[in-house]
């Protein structure tokens, strides 16, 4: 089987590196995501976001993921997430 979400939605996989530094969550994560959505005339699109966790193993660099820092990414991740048409409550992560 497969899912599929309604046509007025679109897909976003992502990961947030540093993300509690207001610089990088802007230029590193959401900058690229807008410009791909832009490209592909997807700007009005509801976001089903989902937030990839990495492995927990020695071969991911991951001390500077918010996996790590979540109680100093998630204010970012609620004031800056609304740039990109979306909320924190409507993302999935095992952190929200």
């Amino acid at each position: 089987g497969y899912y599929m979400l309604p046509s007025d939605h679109v897909f976003v996989p992502w990961n947030s590196f540093h993300g509690f530094n207001p610089g990088h969550i802007i230029t590193d994560d959401f900058l690229p995501i807008y410009t791909l959505l832009s490209y592909f005339n997807l700007t009005d699109k509801e976001l089903a976001m989902i937030h990839i966790d990495l492995p927990d193993n020695n071969s991911t660099r991951r001390w500077d993921n918010c996996q790590n820092h979540w109680k100093l990414c998630k204010p970012y991740m609620e004031r800056f997430l609304p740039l990109i048409g979306t909320e924190l409550r409507k993302t999935s992560t095992q952190f929200t």
